[in-house]
């Protein structure tokens, strides 16, 4: 297509080419055989339910609901972005025939957030912490009072998405941390001290993704050595 050709030709788009997959994401409205659809990236891992969320569309308050950006928490709030990891969704042939129309525009070299910020004005923030993103400083602190608590809430983290730098995917911490034996080994941090602040915000969900990827990996290899 032509947005491909101009991603790879346009100085001005060539840096963006990592976001043009994420807009596979408009698909999601085409099923309309559900009365709601909850959106995950990837990169994102479920920490604890959430099928709350799905009140907000079967309810019918809303047709769109997600995690606000973190300006919706400042005094005075600023919610008029959020983000597109986790996203609640009740899906219309309409809205996808729009996104399909945009296919062939600059707006879309820009990713998936950009598109549908721009696109969805009208929609139902997510209670805070539902989705907790890796490149934000915030998280639900067991004692929020005392400045220098370092123990975080968890249990109020539905969902944790692995957001930032392609560098720093949880994979790839995995692969760092096989490869080195150290479980405190970060891509990014390099070496978490465990009495780190960085260590309470940032290892956990890591080492809960590492946990479910050893059984991900252990049963591909389980289901090879079966077809042998």
């Amino acid at each position: 297509p032509e947005i491909e050709e101009r991603m790879r030709t346009d100085p001005q788009l060539e840096s963006l080419t990592r976001y043009w997959g994420t807009c596979s994401k408009f698909a999601i409205w085409t099923l309309t055989e559900y009365d709601a659809v909850v959106y995950m990236d990837a990169d994102s891992i479920a920490l604890h339910n959430f099928d709350f969320v799905y009140d907000y569309i079967l309810n019918g308050s809303a047709v769109f609901a997600a995690q606000g950006t973190p300006g919706c928490w400042e005094d005075p709030p600023d919610c008029s972005e959020f983000y597109s990891a986790f996203m609640v969704i009740k899906p219309m042939p309409n809205i996808n025939e729009y996104f399909h129309g945009l296919s062939e525009k600059n707006i879309m070299a820009e990713g998936d957030i950009v598109v549908l910020n721009e696109v969805i004005k009208a929609w139902k923030p997510l209670p805070r912490y539902t989705l907790v993103a890796q490149s934000e400083t915030a998280r639900p602190m067991m004692y929020p009072h005392d400045p220098n608590a370092r123990t975080v809430d968890w249990d109020q983290v539905k969902v944790y998405d692995f957001a930032g730098s392609a560098s720093n995917k949880p994979w790839l911490t995995y692969d760092l941390q096989k490869q080195t034996g150290d479980k405190y080994s970060h891509p990014y941090f390099h070496k978490v001290r465990p009495d780190s602040m960085a260590y309470h915000k940032y290892m956990k969900p890591i080492y809960f993704w590492n946990e479910h990827y050893d059984e991900v990996l252990k049963s591909k290899q389980q289901k090879k050595n079966d077809e042998l």
